[in-house]
């Protein structure tokens, strides 16, 4: 992976709650077995993207409460597209342990390797969750459409 920023587009998901249940884990083996099957699910769900790691595409990474996901290397409203699907594919496998989730979707510069993820817009997705998703759901940018537009410097319509 070269070591240098590609526009992409990424989510930033925090799972609300998690300290908490975290806490109350330690007495309790419901929760324990939700938290642990719930990040198999997102294990697999990184495993089932492993074989584009090292090439352009989708990456997740996942630390503590956040997930962090990532599409780039075809037209950007495509790879906007197929990280829609998958941030839905998590809330929903999130929600079948009980556990809900918020985030924020933008599109710009980005570092995303197998071990690190930083850049510009992983900050606007950062900053979106914490703002504008004040309660589950996942905010995208404002003029995400247009942000897509310009870095592919074609219209919608011309996609088509």
């Amino acid at each position: 992976m070269e070591k240098e920023y590609k526009n992409s587009v990424v989510a930033f998901i925090d799972i609300l709650g998690f300290r908490k249940m975290v806490d109350n884990s330690v007495d309790n083996a419901e929760i324990f077995d939700n938290i642990f099957r719930a990040l198999e699910v997102m294990k697999y769900r990184k495993k089932r993207n492993r074989g584009t790691e090292h090439k352009e595409g989708m990456m997740v990474s996942i630390f503590s409460d956040s997930i962090v996901v990532s599409n780039r290397g075809g037209p950007i409203i495509a790879d906007l597209e197929e990280l829609l699907e998958d941030v839905m594919f998590i809330q929903n496998d999130l929600l079948r342990y009980n556990i809900v989730c918020r985030g924020g979707i933008s599109v710009g510069p980005l570092y995303h390797s197998k071990s690190k993820v930083f850049g510009p817009a992983l900050n606007k997705a950062y900053d979106l969750e914490r703002k504008r998703a004040c309660y589950p759901r996942v905010v995208l940018e404002e003029d995400i459409f247009k942000q897509c537009e310009k870095i592919d410097k074609l219209t919608y319509d011309d996609k088509k």
